[in-house]
């Protein structure tokens, strides 16, 4: 980490992955690579209209995004999401 941080160039950006509904297997992560953290959010947010925050009566300070996805899977009962609520790329 010291050393993705060090070719980093001073940028980094934490969020926290919320696997719904899941939510045992969530985690934070601090991304050093912006690019990487914008792939990851993807170009659109298809969940827009259906915010977790809402969901669970969370409330967000205006600088922290949520951003999330329908990764459900062939094998999976029922619809699994993953949230990143953190900050801006």
């Amino acid at each position: 980490m010291s050393r993705a941080a060090h070719h980093s160039a001073g940028y980094y950006r934490v969020a926290c992955r919320i696997i719904w509904p899941w939510i045992f297997q969530n985690e934070v992560t601090i991304f050093y690579d912006r690019d990487y953290y914008l792939r990851l959010l993807g170009d659109s947010h298809p969940l827009e209209t259906d915010l977790l925050s809402k969901k669970l009566g969370l409330h967000l300070p205006a600088n922290v995004i949520e951003h999330g996805h329908d990764v459900t899977g062939p094998d999976d009962e029922g619809s699994v999401q993953w949230w990143y609520l953190g900050e801006p790329a």
